[in-house]
């Protein structure tokens, strides 16, 4: 069951969503189930490096 979302100034965070088919969903979770990571991790990962880029781009404005 999802979390009661905290209100909007006590968010320190913003939540990413992706729209999923529930098969789609259901084989991204046993992937990360196979290789060991939760798909929140996996996320992360993979948009560190255009957040580190995206910071760059700001700084230069």
């Amino acid at each position: 069951m999802p979390r009661k979302p905290l209100p909007p100034q006590k968010r320190k965070n913003k939540p990413v969503q992706v729209m999923l088919t529930q098969e789609e969903h259901s084989a991204f979770d046993a992937w990360c189930s196979q290789e060991g990571v939760t798909m929140s991790d996996f996320i992360r990962d993979a948009i560190t490096q255009p957040i580190r880029n995206g910071r760059k781009l700001l700084d230069q404005n």
